[in-house]
């Protein structure tokens, strides 16, 4: 997380794995439930970022190896 937006985060469980064939590669993702510790989001590789309540997540289109995890987040009080 400080590479890719400066701020250091507390990771405390992992949240959701996903297994997804792509015509690519399979992507293996695992997703985890972190703190912000210390910083401001500042972008350095990335174009946008944005945070959201759980109940805005459907607003965005998401890659299907992300949307298991999205509605795994939709339906819990994080």
């Amino acid at each position: 997380m400080q590479e890719e937006i400066g701020c250091a985060i507390t990771v405390n469980q992992a949240f959701d794995h996903t297994v997804y064939a792509y015509e690519f590669a399979n992507v293996h993702l695992t997703c985890f439930l972190c703190d912000l510790i210390t910083g401001e989001p500042v972008l350095h590789v990335h174009q946008a970022m944005k945070w959201l309540n759980t109940n805005e997540l459907s607003d965005l289109k998401w890659s299907p190896a992300n949307l298991p995890a999205v509605e795994k987040l939709q339906k819990k009080d994080v």
